[in-house]
């Protein structure tokens, strides 16, 4: 819902992580347990069902930019979720951040992905010239 009311990818990422860190801030326990107890049937769907979605929202709105068909969006995306992932097991499991370290941690290791699709945007704004 928040990615459909963005104006870039960047605005709609920012929402993301603002909601992420409200929805599981508090849950930090819990979070654990479904990262570290994967094996059951169930968390396994659910995880995977939610890296699934926002991979695929990503992807999504990685092939609305202009000149997308330069990026692999399916891999953009799961690349992204992936290291995204990764800071939430490094909150959650190894507690080496702080739960106020969070965002910037998702956003630091988000940046790398965001600005590698900006030549993708000013190639579009230059031809459109």
């Amino acid at each position: 819902a928040e990615l459909a009311d963005a104006k870039s990818l960047d605005e709609g990422f920012q929402r993301g992580v603002e909601i992420l860190v409200e929805t599981i801030g508090a849950r930090r326990e819990l979070v654990r347990v479904a990262l570290t107890e994967a094996a059951h049937p169930e968390v396994v769907a659910s995880v995977s069902q939610l890296h699934a979605t926002l991979a695929a929202l990503l992807a999504a709105q990685v092939r609305a930019l202009p000149l997308a068909s330069t990026v692999d969006a399916d891999a953009f995306g799961w690349a992204l979720v992936g290291a995204i992932h990764m800071q939430v097991v490094r909150w959650a499991v190894y507690e080496t951040l702080e739960t106020k370290e969070l965002a910037p941690a998702l956003h630091a290791v988000a940046r790398p992905f965001l600005q590698s699709l900006a030549p993708v945007a000013r190639k579009k704004k230059k031809g459109a010239a």
